[in-house]
């Protein structure tokens, strides 16, 4: 490895059968598109997502996480950097991921750009929204860019509503109103697959980070 140490993993035997070994390529269509070069082990180009994604699966990759910002570009058409993740991207991920045969988890952060812990803005289009259009347009998004996914034919196991959450999502600070998203987010999934799992993703939960005292929302 040029410029550092060289990094070895140490094979972990006795793995499940269905145990993800999975990799965020969230980046990878902008990267390339920047002029961005990855190459194999013998030194041949990897030009295209599939080429990309059909190594990756030869080197035991079985799912790819990709995340997707509502509108992560500014009002002259620049993107917010970090990939500029939206839908057209993941779509064309999806469909790398189909022809390497690996699975997909699809990440809605709700928000336009880098949804975290100290970061949980609701996307320019849901601006003053109250919660119950909020959930509303929530559903709406997931729903329309979930079904664009799937009908590219890959196989998307995974569909994570929100990024992070310990104490918030989408502009929403209060746990009642974080699960009313989360529900909402959930029962958009279900609509479109219901086979598909969906997660709900905190931060360090081993120290007490994860939202509590909140009753999910019926569906």
């Amino acid at each position: 490895m040029a410029g550092g140490a060289e990094l070895r993993v140490e094979t972990i035997d006795g793995l499940a059968e269905d145990f993800i070994m999975g990799m965020d390529l969230s980046s990878l269509i902008a990267e390339l598109e920047s002029g961005v070069v990855y190459r194999d082990f013998d030194g041949n180009v990897l030009g295209s997502a599939e080429a990309f994604c059909r190594f990756a699966a030869q080197c035991g990759v079985t799912h790819v996480r990709v995340r997707v910002w509502n509108d992560p570009y500014d009002a002259d058409g620049g993107g917010y950097g970090g990939g500029s993740c939206d839908v057209d991207k993941a779509v064309l991920l999806a469909q790398a991921c189909r022809a390497a045969g690996l699975g997909l988890m699809v990440d809605f952060h709700g928000s336009d750009f880098w949804a975290d812990p100290g970061k949980q803005q609701a996307p320019k289009a849901w601006a003053g929204h109250d919660l119950p259009h909020k959930q509303a347009a929530l559903a709406a998004f997931v729903a329309d860019a979930l079904a664009r996914i799937c009908d590219t034919g890959a196989a998307v196991d995974l569909v994570q509503i929100g990024n992070e959450t310990n104490g918030g999502f989408a502009g929403e600070t209060s746990p009642a109103a974080m699960c009313a998203l989360f529900g909402a987010g959930a029962a958009a999934v279900r609509g479109v697959d219901p086979a598909i799992r969906v997660v709900i993703h905190v931060t360090n939960p081993e120290k007490a980070a994860m939202t509590a005292g909140a009753k999910p929302v019926a569906e």
